[in-house]
């Protein structure tokens, strides 16, 4: 009975740990005017967060309109 409480606890423990280190993602059109640090600072995020989560840009004067971004929010 032991054992089993026991793997029960560690499955939880395993699970729970789990959904904490899952990440949530949000979608942002670039619209005209916008900048990343602009949108970085809407979102609550880093400049860099965002350029991490979006590989094809390279720097951060690469972001047009229209420019469909991957923001880290969780």
């Amino acid at each position: 009975m032991k054992k089993i409480k026991l793997l029960v606890l560690i499955g939880a423990i395993f699970c729970f740990g789990a959904v904490l280190a899952q990440q949530r993602y949000a979608t942002h059109p670039v619209k005209e005017g916008e900048t990343i640090y602009s949108i970085a600072k809407q979102y609550r995020v880093t400049p860099y967060s965002i350029l991490q989560e979006n590989p094809e840009i390279k720097e951060v004067e690469d972001i047009q309109p229209n420019t469909i971004l991957v923001i880290p929010v969780g």
